[in-house]
C-alpha cells in the first residue's frame, strides 16, 4: 500500500524516518526501481519528470557509494557557535580628556577647560553611569 509523502513527513518522528531510510537502503535497489510508483512519487515531490526522480535517486545512491568507498567524504554539518565575547577595553584618553584620535563636542569642551587650567575626568566604558564628571585641581591629568 503506497503512503502519502507529505502525511508521512509530517506525522513520523525523526527516529521513524531514520528507520524507513535504513530499511530502504538495505533493500535490493533493482526491486526498488521496478516496484516504485514513479508517477505518484513525481507528483508528491513536485518533480519535473519520472526520469528526473530516477536520476535523483541514482545520484544520491552514487554519492553514498563514494562515501562508503572512501572516495568522497560526507559533508559535515556546520553548527553555528556563538562568538566568544571578549572583555571590553577602556579607551585611553589624552591629557586634555579627549579620547585618543576622536574629537567630540564633549571633548572640545574639555579642551577649553584645560586652557583655563583645570582638567576633567572623562568617562570610559567601565565607569558607572551615575558617576558625574569630577573637576580636579590644576595640574592633575588622567590617562
Amino acid at each position: 500500500m503506497p503512503y502519502n509523502y507529505t502525511t508521512a513527513k509530517d506525522a513520523l518522528t525523526d527516529a521513524e524516518k531514520a528507520r524507513i531510510i535504513c530499511i530502504f537502503l538495505n533493500m535490493d535497489q533493482s526491486v526498488v526501481m521496478q516496484n516504485t510508483n514513479w508517477e505518484t512519487a513525481k507528483t508528491q515531490m513536485a518533480s519535473a519528470s519520472i526520469e528526473s526522480m530516477k536520476k535523483g535517486l541514482t545520484n544520491t545512491l552514487k554519492k553514498l557509494d563514494k562515501v562508503e568507498n572512501g572516495t568522497d567524504t560526507a559533508p559535515t554539518p556546520t553548527k553555528k557557535t556563538p562568538a566568544k565575547k571578549t572583555p571590553s577595553k577602556k579607551r585611553k584618553t589624552t591629557a586634555g580628556g579627549s579620547v585618543a584620535g576622536v574629537a567630540t563636542e564633549k571633548n572640545a569642551e574639555s579642551d577649553d577647560d584645560q586652557e583655563q587650567g583645570s582638567t576633567k575626568k572623562v568617562k570610559t566604558e567601565g565607569d558607572d553611569d551615575d558617576e558625574e564628571e569630577e573637576e580636579e585641581e590644576e595640574g592633575e591629568q588622567y590617562v
